[in-house]
């Protein structure tokens, strides 16, 4: 049993509801998937939450299942083939992202503690407090951006076979159903209800997931404005002798050091999930591309492709811009001391500050080793692949 867990089941303060206190809505969504136990759940209700999670897994495991089962067993067309392969490498990365997060809860954990430390959490200023807000306003716009596009996309690819009914695809998902609407109502809807459950939770997870990453880095970026700030008050406070420059500066490096730890714990935490990431997405985004090729302009399944087309390239824009949101922050700290009125310091403290600015010269790349580096220029990069690809699959039509 790990110290995390130890604590955790004490119901330590700087724990208990931690998850509600930092990235709430996020979180909610990963409770609604039914792979984030909240930290506020005792007996019994923990050993129910766990049969949810579950009820859960299975749904997820039986729709992949169905779908390769139904590939097997039947002659498939290339266009409904494509269709499955996509499919599967979607539900597949969303299963890789909630092993990811259920079993790497304790460093989840270990991340909301050092984010809510007292060096953060308690605002020297008004500047740090409007630094944070900014910060919660755009987590918050985030996800709910992220929530309401997944929404449409759930809401039209489930309403798309009772609207538009197809004796070939009158399910949901193209897969295996042991009867069709023709045969038995109870047996189809059974079908169709697992089918939606099994889509939604897995959509659950890939919101929940993703943003709980743009929301870490997110704050990652505001804690290094805070440090900026910082370390340019330091003249101001000198020169009006309110502090003690080598003890304020030798707390500033003790921030850094906070920052990164954080963000060597997040690359160590969500390194596989971003490989996986990237890895289905150039094979996702082109087959939904030659999907939407293929569909009658402004049909119901043209809608319902697109709008799923609209969410993946959300997703990786938003993990690009986020990697390269913290890159760019960590050199303005250089730049700020740079730039500061180093004439009233101690020779002492000049040191020191040389010391900061070198270390922080050095630009920072989040996952720099899964597949691409975080930036918009490899965002480009992979729409240029998926075309490729994507002109491929049309010469082979």
């Amino acid at each position: 049993m790990t110290t995390t867990t130890i604590i955790e089941r004490t119901g330590s303060a700087d724990v208990y509801g931690i998850e509600n206190r930092l990235f709430s809505i996020s979180f909610n969504v990963i409770k609604l998937s039914g792979f984030w136990r909240p930290t506020t759940f005792r007996k019994p209700f923990d050993y129910l939450y766990e049969m949810y999670t579950l009820f859960c897994l299975v749904g997820i495991l039986m729709l992949i299942a169905t779908i390769i089962v139904d590939n097997v067993v039947t002659e498939k067309s290339i266009r409904s083939l494509i269709e499955n392969l996509y499919l599967i490498l979607t539900v597949s990365n969303g299963i890789s992202k909630l092993c990811n997060i259920y079993h790497r809860r304790d460093r989840v954990i270990s991340m909301l503690q050092r984010s809510s430390e007292d060096r953060w959490s308690v605002h020297r200023d008004e500047e740090e407090a409007r630094i944070v807000e900014e910060s919660i306003e755009s987590e918050s716009y985030i996800i709910r951006f992220c929530i309401y596009l997944v929404t449409i996309n759930n809401v039209s690819n489930a309403l798309n076979p009772i609207l538009n009914p197809d004796p070939e695809h009158d399910l949901m998902v193209d897969a295996y159903s042991p009867c069709d609407r023709s045969k038995s109502a109870l047996c189809f809807w059974t079908a169709y209800l697992y089918q939606v459950f099994g889509y939604v939770s897995t959509s659950l997870v890939h919101v929940g997931c993703d943003c709980l990453v743009f929301n870490f880095v997110d704050r990652l970026c505001a804690h290094l404005k805070i440090l900026e700030h910082r370390i340019l008050q330091l003249p101001d406070l000198v020169e009006a002798n309110a502090c003690d420059e080598i003890r304020y500066l030798k707390s500033c490096i003790e921030d850094h050091h906070s920052i990164c730890e954080g963000i060597k714990e997040l690359n160590d935490t969500f390194y596989e999930t971003i490989f996986i990431q990237f890895v289905t997405s150039i094979s996702v985004l082109c087959t939904n591309i030659y999907l939407l090729s293929m569909q009658d302009l402004f049909s119901a399944e043209f809608i319902a492709v697109f709008v799923y087309l609209c969410c993946a390239f959300v997703q990786n824009f938003f993990y690009c811009w986020y990697g390269y949101k913290v890159s760019v922050n960590t050199l303005h700290i250089s730049d700020a001391i740079f730039n500061m009125n180093w004439c009233i310091l101690k020779r002492e403290s000049k040191k020191i500050l040389s010391y900061v600015m070198m270390k922080t010269s050095q630009k920072v790349f989040l996952f720099n080793s899964a597949v691409v580096t975080l930036t918009p220029e490899s965002f480009v990069n992979i729409l240029k692949v998926s075309y490729s690809a994507f002109n491929i699959l049309q010469q082979t039509k």
